[in-house]
């Protein structure tokens, strides 16, 4: 979560400059053929906070601001389908009357599930590994002979066990 003063001087710049430090794939990487480095962050909430002591319309830094990580957005997606596109997302908030909490709430599940989605996935993986193994080593094990049972199984009959009370005449 990244909670920024719009009104501050050269906001759009330092917005900017930080997705591009956080999301390096730009523009000019996808033109060239240079190797995609992977965002720092996979989910990012970007709050610009005191909406109540800006004016009633929508504010033209609010659209600004959307307009640049929309442009960040696209380019990470570009050539990256193997990988996961990261949610980059921006609210305003005013924490004066708790406006855009809920939406801040809602947000902060994604990293939990993602979590929670990869914990899942890594479990998977353990539980394919186990039964390749197990049935690996079923199918690599010598098959039982019943007869080979039977005669073991004669033999720990006959021989005197040592719980057992011996008869008396």
């Amino acid at each position: 979560v990244w909670m920024i003063d719009p009104k501050m001087e050269g906001m759009l710049q330092y917005l900017q400059l930080g997705l591009e430090i956080l999301y390096p794939a730009t523009a000019a990487a996808a033109a060239t053929s240079e190797k995609r480095k992977q965002p720092l962050v996979q989910h990012l909430c970007i709050l610009l906070n005191f909406r109540d002591m800006q004016e009633d319309d929508k504010s033209s830094t609010f659209s600004q601001a959307r307009k640049i990580v929309e442009t960040v957005r696209k380019n990470t997606k570009l050539g990256n389908d193997d990988a996961k596109s990261p949610i980059i997302v921006v609210y305003e908030s005013s924490m004066r009357d708790s406006f855009g909490l809920e939406q801040l709430h809602s947000f902060i599940t994604l990293p939990y599930l993602a979590q929670k989605e990869n914990e899942l996935l890594r479990r998977v993986k353990l539980a394919q590994k186990q039964q390749m193994h197990l049935t690996k080593t079923l199918m690599e094990s010598k098959v039982a002979d019943y007869n080979d049972f039977v005669s073991n199984d004669d033999q720990l009959d006959i021989e005197e066990k040592p719980d057992t009370p011996k008869e008396t005449i």
